[in-house]
């Protein structure tokens, strides 16, 4: 049975990518939206146009998401101790609407869905734990460049969440 991956990297600036069984990219999207928000129809449309690739004899495919937190922006130090100071309420809602889109679209079309931690599509990766993430983010697209070379940035963090995280 040919087994593929839907990995997704939810929020504004991720990106949808399907691995194949011998873990090269069959397909890339950019999140899709309109203006600033979400574009749930487009995210349908690619859900159920992968539904329909993995209804023919002996395919199957499984999707990945990355599990989201929501941080805050930053700290302070107010009456003598550090305080998280949330960035706008939007931010944090925009992330989990985009992760529930996806979801609930898989979902919908009855696909076998995995929520990925990242620390278990991170593992391996050189410089992530503990480095600024900035330098991760590097680590990371330099680690999707080296599996998949010409790999787009934006979709290089979609594309780690293949089939060792799910399998």
């Amino acid at each position: 049975m040919e087994t593929r991956v839907l990995g997704i990297d939810p929020g504004m600036t991720g990106a949808a990518v399907e691995i194949d069984e011998d873990g090269e990219i069959a397909e890339t999207w950019s999140m899709p939206t309109i203006g600033k928000d979400y574009d749930v129809s487009a995210i349908r449309d690619i859900v159920s146009a992968r539904k329909e690739w993995s209804e023919t004899p002996n395919r199957r495919l499984v999707v990945a998401i990355e599990q989201v937190k929501v941080f805050p922006a930053r700290y302070e130090w107010r009456v003598g101790k550090k305080t998280p100071v949330w960035g706008p309420p939007n931010d944090a809602q925009k992330l989990m609407a985009c992760y529930a889109f996806w979801f609930m679209a898989a979902a919908c079309y009855r696909l076998p869905t995995e929520i990925v931690p990242p620390r278990i599509w991170q593992r391996g990766i050189p410089v992530t734990k503990g480095a600024p993430y900035a330098v991760r983010k590097q680590a990371w697209w330099a680690e999707a460049n080296r599996r998949w070379p010409g790999i787009k940035k934006k979709h290089a963090d979609a594309a780690l969440i293949d089939r060792k995280s799910v399998v």
